[in-house]
């Protein structure tokens, strides 16, 4: 309960400051990505079982990549409730259901029940020395900022604090792996079925993140093989068996990125390597140290019933540098072990024997302390020294909550020109306008854009570069009329961001027409000339028209009366504002 309530602070901060004029778009960390999160739901939401890229123009086949999203979107429809609010329950559901499997985790490896408590609190709360290197002035410490601030896989309050989905895939592997080890020692099916439908479900979250249930597995089997001398062929047979469910998703993935060109170059650029080996040094400094303790004494008192946690452990570090794009996600599930045997070092290796020095024993026999409440007083000192990095990214986002700036919040004009995208365009109808722009529209409006996600763009750079020629004055109109037709662009948006690229009038563009333009009438919630937004169609003959253009925005872009439009607008959606405590 009271991790839930940390890490949701700064979001009911949110709601409770939000207004019409400056509205919250449920989120306060990784925004970007929590915005590609809800075009996906919005893409659910619509009716849509297969996923395509809305971030990209390139034709492409659907898939069932980002199933988790797409049916949170229909829970949305079904519900009536708004994208952002199922998004946060969904953000809340799975994070309940990831502190409970953890913990179940840490009592299938030790009956201690103070053991699962402290590896519990560590699992929810410990970061690394993130704090400590931003107070030093040094967030970009060997090229990238801490992995303590920017690694949901690798740190439970971070997942709770982000995306539903690794929370759940999470939950999943943890699961799946006690369920695999009890059928494999108990010689049963069904657990091992268990098993392999939380891999399932994991493997629909994302196929890479059964690299490491199953590398743990195989070391597993492989250790107890020659430690006996002797393979265990029918454990064996029972990993492969939980694995065939699972192998079908992860097949069907590699195929669509293997063979169809768009997904294949989505994932040359999605790169998430790992840093420099000494991040991951600082990022679980203090937990390390204890689980070490902790590791070395599970292995002098032969205490094998934690030698999955130990061999788990053990190979993160060649998981986190194999030759794969996404490396840095290999951590996911690993801080569990880690904290558990974190536990066991902090209570054998230092509050036990800090209980038996003699200070403490003379201490003791004062009536106003105890060996007890002194060890408790150790232990709660050794926590609360992990935890200053997540508080300071609390901190840090409440502060930027407080400022009520982009892209947490979104002006009222720009939510009134993607609503109205959103009621009179086609969700296939390209729309141009800036990087920044880009990333919410897919969320909002539901449409396509040219520029809008770093990894989903496919050739993002060019495309950047682009845009930026687009916008600036000097450009030729015959350039932009070509890109315009090469990308089948149905739209262009022109707000705070785009005027901020260059001095591009498109008013004067023959090839552009009005159809939206905020005005004080037009509810614009009194939107000055700065943060103003105009919506502009792109003119082309009756045989070029956009094969994907609704009838409904053709009919509104030849009446050629703007400012009716805008009514038309005002009438249509006045249910979707959002939900505001301020």
């Amino acid at each position: 309960m009271a991790a839930s309530l940390v890490v949701n602070v700064p979001y009911l901060f949110g709601w409770a400051v939000s207004t019409p004029r400056t509205q919250f778009g449920g989120a306060v960390y990784n925004v970007q990505d929590v915005n590609s999160y809800l075009a996906k739901m919005r893409q659910g939401a619509r009716g849509e079982w297969l996923f395509h890229i809305p971030y990209t123009v390139e034709e492409h086949p659907g898939t069932i990549i980002y199933l988790f999203y797409l049916l949170l979107g229909k829970v949305a429809a079904l519900t009536g409730l708004f994208l952002e609010w199922t998004f946060n329950l969904a953000r809340l559901v799975c994070g309940a259901l990831l502190l409970s499997t953890v913990y179940a985790f840490a009592a299938r490896f030790t009956p201690h029940r103070a053991v699962r408590r402290i590896a519990f609190l560590l699992i929810a709360f410990s970061g690394g020395l993130g704090w400590l290197l931003t107070l030093l002035g040094k967030p970009q410490w060997l090229g990238m900022l801490p992995i303590d601030l920017i690694l949901p896989e690798g740190y439970a309050f971070l997942t709770l604090y982000s995306s539903p989905h690794i929370a759940l895939a999470t939950a999943c592997i943890l699961w799946g792996l006690l369920r695999v080890q009890q059928g494999c020692v108990n010689d049963r099916i069904a657990p091992v079925l268990s098993g392999a439908v939380s891999f399932f479900i994991a493997a629909l979250i994302g196929g890479f993140y059964l690299l490491v249930p199953y590398a743990v597995l195989v070391t597993h089997w492989l250790v107890i093989a020659l430690r006996r001398r002797q393979p265990d062929w029918k454990t064996a047979g029972w990993i492969v068996l939980s694995g065939m469910l699972p192998a079908l998703v992860i097949g069907y993935t590699y195929y669509f990125f293997a063979s169809d060109p768009v997904y294949r170059t989505w994932a040359a650029q999605n790169l998430v390597r790992s840093p420099h080996p000494l991040h991951y040094l600082a990022g679980y400094a203090i937990v390390g140290a204890l689980a070490l303790l902790g590791g070395l004494w599970a292995v002098r008192r032969r205490r094998w019933q934690l030698q999955l946690p130990l061999i788990w452990v053990a190979i993160v570090p060649v998981l986190l540098y194999s030759p794969f794009n996404l490396q840095r996600r290999l951590i996911i599930g690993a801080q569990t072990p880690l904290c558990l045997l974190a536990a066991l070092g902090l209570v054998h290796a230092l509050a036990l024997p800090f209980g038996r020095l003699r200070v403490v024993r003379r201490l003791s026999r004062h009536p106003r302390y105890s060996r007890a409440g002194m060890r408790g007083l150790l232990i709660a000192a050794v926590i609360m020294l992990t935890v200053p990095t997540n508080l300071l990214l609390i901190l840090g986002n409440g502060v930027e909550v407080a400022q009520r700036k982009a892209p947490i919040f979104h002006s009222g004009a720009e939510l009134d020109a993607l609503d109205w995208l959103r009621t009179h365009t086609a969700p296939d109808d390209t729309v141009l306008c800036a990087y920044e722009t880009g990333n919410y529209v897919p969320a909002r409006a539901g449409n396509r854009v040219l520029l809008g996600l770093g990894t989903e763009t496919i050739h993002v750079e060019r495309k950047r570069a682009e845009v930026l020629r687009f916008f600036d004055a000097a450009q030729t109109d015959a350039w932009r009329q070509e890109l315009l037709k090469r990308y089948q662009v149905a739209y262009v948006l022109i707000g705070p961001n785009e005027r901020a690229l260059g001095s591009f009038n498109p008013d004067r563009a023959s090839y552009l027409h009005v159809v939206y333009a905020a005005s004080s009438t037009s509810g614009g919630h009194g939107a000055s000339a700065d943060d103003s937004y105009t919506i502009y169609q792109v003119r082309r003959s009756q045989s070029n028209t956009h094969p994907n253009r609704s009838p409904r925005s053709s009919r509104i872009a030849r009446s050629g009366d703007v400012r009716r439009c805008c009514v038309i607008r005002d009438l249509a959606i006045p249910h979707e504002r959002w939900w505001t405590l301020g």
